[in-house]
């Protein structure tokens, strides 16, 4: 795939995500679907399917963002305020988050969620080691 078509593509994946986004944050009411989501999109279904499985799937995806806040925030990493509208949301719309963080669907959120803490504390150490490092060598070389 050439790097203009890739670019399309990835365009076109943030436009069906942030339709999805959109849907959401304006408190669509039930279930989001696929057609929901192209319409607001302004896409093709097929062009949904050549991105996303279901409408399950791009929702999997669209937790990302909120999942990643909150292990950051767990971390220290983020701000009361992103928190607060987060947490915000999630209350605003708990019907809805009743059903996203419960059964089998909860599940796969919570898998998403220590993947991402996991991920978060793996770049953490990193980080802690690479300062280490340099804080190690610059006490070498200050004493040289």
């Amino acid at each position: 795939m050439s790097g203009d078509h890739r670019g399309a593509a990835l365009t076109t994946r943030r436009r069906l995500l942030d339709s999805f986004n959109s849907l959401v944050l304006r408190g669509a009411e039930g279930k989001i679907t696929v057609s929901d989501i192209v319409r607001e999109a302004g896409v093709g279904r097929s062009t949904f399917y050549d991105h996303y499985s279901s409408a399950r799937d791009i929702h999997q995806q669209a937790l990302a963002g909120p999942m990643t806040l909150l292990a950051e925030s767990i971390l220290g990493l983020q701000t009361e305020e992103r928190l607060s509208f987060l947490l915000t949301h999630f209350w605003e719309n708990r019907e809805r988050a009743r059903h996203t963080l419960s059964g089998e669907e909860g599940e796969k959120v919570e898998q998403l969620l220590v993947a991402i803490l996991e991920s978060c504390l793996y770049s953490s150490a990193i980080r802690s080691l690479q300062s280490s490092a340099d804080t190690s060598a610059g006490a070498v070389v200050s004493t040289s």
